[in-house]
């Protein structure tokens, strides 16, 4: 079997001996710009992430017969045509939305430090999917209030877009679609930023959720974007008018690039019937020492927020100052993101402590799965 894969996938060979013999395949790895250059006569499986389209355009002559791809998303597939064409496909859904909660508490640090929001305020979380349920998780363990609003899984009698709108900060979490009853797309323009004045908006979903082409300072808005309408490119002028923003690495963890791994290989081996090995790999963790623990409580206490715990593995503020050194210096997208250094989802963390009674809200955080 002839297995061509994204080289930025990891633990893929360890995984894929999960399910099949050395001798029964060989694997080839490329980089996502070297795919249109592949003949794809030559492959049997195709491992891809986000970055790789596959449409009518870009598959052509080939034999594929199963496509995975380890990402949460699927807009970079056009499952129709795949479909129509008889290839089966996967994707690896929830894979990094530990990751993407992760982003999104480091960001409440930075805007609850600045003096933009307040804790007793709360979080309106628009999208109560995979990553909305996990945040509003952590958010109740950490004892800050919140209101949800997704008309596909909630009633509308009871949950409103207008309650939503009345916290601090509002946290996006929906899919990228253009049609059905409540399309995304442009689903903030300017008629809610405008609602949004002297508000915190962050994005972690997809850039056009968002209709960047409106965005100005005279909203008066505190923008914390990951994504972008127009990438792999990005504006330049929005460095001058958005509070926060990052190169699309929300879901970029270890923990969530391994998990989309295990979750297509899972996938492949329904697909070639074949029996999964449960070997549990365990990957290192990122250990708090004594110290640090204590300032975490120090801070949980004095601001019922534990300042520096999200942030210890993912600064935002660095993150920011590397992104727009990187994007001046002519950077891709793509290239910024491989640039981003390896980190551990905050419920992978390690913490440990003798008095385990003080140390219960940051074992809570620590042991989410």
């Amino acid at each position: 079997m002839r297995i061509f894969a994204d080289k930025a996938i990891p633990a893929l060979e360890s995984n894929l001996l999960r399910i099949l013999k050395h001798d029964e395949f060989s694997l080839t790895l490329f980089s996502d710009d070297q795919f249109e250059t592949l003949n794809q006569d030559t492959i049997d499986v195709l491992l891809i992430r986000s970055p790789t389209k596959i449409n009518q355009n870009t598959l052509t002559n080939h034999k594929i017969k199963f496509i995975g791809s380890a990402t949460a998303g699927i807009d970079h597939l056009d499952t129709v045509f795949l479909d129509d064409l008889g290839i089966k496909w996967a994707h690896a859904p929830g894979c990094n939305a530990w990751s993407v909660v992760h982003y999104v508490m480091s960001a409440l640090e930075v805007i609850y430090q600045e003096g933009l929001g307040t804790v007793s305020n709360g979080v309106g979380i628009i999208g109560y999917g995979n990553i909305g349920k996990r945040l509003a998780t952590t958010l109740e363990t950490l004892k800050i209030p919140f209101s949800i609003y997704d008309p596909y899984l909630l009633d509308l009698k009871k949950y409103s877009l207008e309650k939503v709108f009345n916290h601090d900060v509002i946290t996006l979490h929906v899919p990228l679609t253009q049609k059905g009853a409540y399309p995304t797309f442009h689903m903030i323009d300017s008629n809610e930023l405008g609602v949004l004045k002297n508000k915190s908006l962050i994005n972690t979903s997809r850039g056009g959720v968002i209709n960047e082409a409106v965005i100005s300072n005279e909203h008066y808005i505190n923008l914390v974007l990951d994504v972008w309408e127009s990438e792999p490119t990005v504006q330049e002028e929005y460095f001058n008018t958005v509070f926060l923003y990052t190169p699309h690495i929300a879901g970029y963890s270890l923990d969530g690039k391994e998990n989309g791994t295990k979750i297509i290989t899972e996938r492949l081996g329904i697909f070639l019937g074949r029996s999964l090995d449960t070997r549990h790999f365990e990957t290192e963790r990122k250990f708090f020492n004594a110290e640090e623990i204590v300032a975490f409580q120090r801070e949980y206490h004095a601001s019922s927020f534990p300042r520096g715990f999200f942030s210890a593995q993912l600064n935002l503020s660095n993150q920011m100052q590397a992104f727009k050194l990187l994007h001046q210096a002519g950077n891709s997208l793509s290239k910024i993101r491989s640039k981003h250094l390896p980190r551990r989802d905050f419920n992978n963390y390690s913490i440990s402590g003798k008095n385990l009674n003080e140390l219960e809200l940051l074992s809570k955080l620590t042991r989410f799965t």
